[in-house]
């Protein structure tokens, strides 16, 4: 398939392997442009990253999952998930997206490709109580290009909206949470709101309840969107997109 594609590669079966050998294979090309990585070593990718020069680009970075195997650790910067078993087409899509994106993305490559730009950039607020769940939202919003935040209850996550309601795009909010839940934090922001004058935050809301009784009780605490736990990416990525939150440049 390299050979087909006209890549050069290196193949390593763990962080060792490749300590020893990437430096010999970065002398024999200009640049490393991706790499993909199993997810069991995704520990590593801080150490990996390391390896390269900090005013180098940075190859872009692949994660090969296990279809029902959430990714455990929050690792920062735009990555695309590839499913595996990895097929030649999955992993073509996922290295156009990221080496050569554009705003035309093809539908049937959603789950696999960055997203078109208006959605990279976007500053989300995490109102999630369990750790777990926390770290699966926040590796899929940065797995697309999102910048993410993540409290622990609805009272913080109405702190940081109350302070500066500018520096958010949308807010992803559990409904059930100690302290305050989803439903009351919801009803305050959108009190603040009519007393501010201030433009409607979209608020997703987040709950492991799939029934019409929650989707409505959530509906009449003023969010505009529900998804039921455990959520996917492209679940994920569908919802900003009907959101249609454009980004904004940040230094």
């Amino acid at each position: 398939m390299s050979e087909r594609w006209h890549m050069e590669t290196l193949t390593c079966a763990d962080l060792e392997e490749v300590q020893r050998r990437l430096p010999t294979f970065l002398k024999s090309i200009s640049q490393l442009d991706a790499i993909l990585i199993h997810h069991q070593f995704v520990a590593d990718i801080a150490t990996l990253k390391s390896l390269f020069a900090p005013d180098s680009p940075q190859p872009a970075l692949l994660i090969g999952q296990e279809i029902g195997v959430p990714l455990t650790i929050a690792i920062e910067g735009i990555f695309v998930i590839v499913e595996m078993p990895i097929r030649t087409a999955r992993l073509r899509h996922a290295l156009i997206g990221l080496l050569a994106p554009t705003d035309n993305d093809d539908d049937s490559s959603a789950e696999t490709m960055v997203p078109a730009r208006d959605i990279r950039g976007m500053r989300v607020l995490v109102a999630e109580d369990n750790p777990v769940n926390q770290l699966v939202i926040e590796n899929i919003l940065r797995s697309i290009g999102c910048h993410v935040k993540a409290v622990s209850d609805g009272a913080q996550a109405l702190d940081l909206v109350s302070a500066n309601r500018a520096a958010w795009d949308v807010l992803l909010m559990d409904c059930e949470m100690p302290v305050m839940d989803g439903y009351e934090a919801t009803r305050r922001i959108r009190d603040l709101e009519q007393v501010r004058g201030t433009t409607r935050l979209p608020i997703v809301g987040l709950s492991a309840h799939a029934s019409d009784d929650y989707v409505g009780r959530a509906r009449a605490a003023g969010m505009d969107e529900y998804l039921s736990k455990p959520v996917t990416r492209d679940q994920v990525l569908q919802t900003l997109i009907r959101l249609q939150v454009p980004s904004r440049k940040h230094d």
